[in-house]
């Protein structure tokens, strides 16, 4: 299906990385788990070959959109991103997710299907569980915030140098609760999903009865290896899915 491409100045803010590359055949588009950004991905394009273009997913609330508010439902986030990759389209391309990630890339699989019949080659899933299972979590965005503090600590998901300066976990923690109450609050609404080829990166935080509802109805998968808070899969290994299933 033909796409209707905006021009990328329009959706520039939403994309940190992509750059005119002749040789691009595959565009990857990553997306952060909560409080995360661009950074986590900033190593990745040196160990890809140049056929392979990196699209790190700018969020609102981080980084050069500091002063926007974090978005604190899904849906809305999703409809965005679906508006603003929209000029990035004219190749083929793959989603990864991480955490929230997961969720995003998820849910903008299944937009980018029903608004253009588009699928990503590959839908690399990590550190979450099925969209299916309910969100059992503790709910972090409404605690107080010592207690809120202290409970992003213990999820050893944060570099420890943002809880050392309190002017910058003063920044962080609107975008933390904001990205919290996001996954909080997501509703998986059944639907046609035919997300083949994807990988799933199992954890400890995911068990297998949970893993295997990821799969359920789909064809069996890949799994790749990877740990809690940011996946111990490395670019090549990504790189090497990429490449068996083109």
């Amino acid at each position: 299906m033909v796409v209707a491409m905006k021009s990328p100045s329009e959706t520039s803010l939403w994309f940190a990385g992509p750059r005119t590359n002749p040789n691009a055949q595959l565009r990857l588009f990553c997306f952060p788990y909560a409080g995360g950004g661009t950074l986590m991905y900033r190593n990745w394009a040196r160990n890809l070959p140049a056929t392979i273009e990196i699209c790190r997913a700018q969020l609102p609330g981080r980084e050069v959109r500091l002063k926007e508010s974090g978005l604190t439902r899904l849906n809305p986030l999703v409809l965005a991103l679906a508006d603003a990759i929209e000029p990035y389209l004219d190749l083929p391309f793959a989603f990864f997710g991480h955490s929230m990630g997961t969720l995003i890339a998820f849910e903008l699989t299944r937009e980018l299907q029903r608004r253009h019949g588009l699928t990503p080659t590959n839908l690399f899933m990590s550190a979450h569980v099925a969209p299916q299972v309910p969100y059992r979590s503790t709910v972090l965005h409404d605690l107080p915030e010592p207690e809120f503090i202290d409970q992003i600590r213990r999820l050893n998901g944060t570099p420890k140098e943002v809880f050392e300066q309190p002017e910058l976990l003063r920044l962080m923690i609107p975008l933390m609760r904001a990205d919290f109450e996001l996954c909080h609050t997501y509703t998986y609404s059944p639907g046609v999903h035919s997300i083949a080829p994807s990988q799933f990166l199992v954890d400890w935080m995911i068990m297998k009865r949970r893993y295997r509802i990821w799969k359920s109805g789909e064809p069996r998968q890949p799994v790749l290896s990877g740990c809690t808070h940011f996946p111990a899969i490395t670019s090549s290994s990504i790189h090497r899915s990429l490449s068996c299933c083109r």
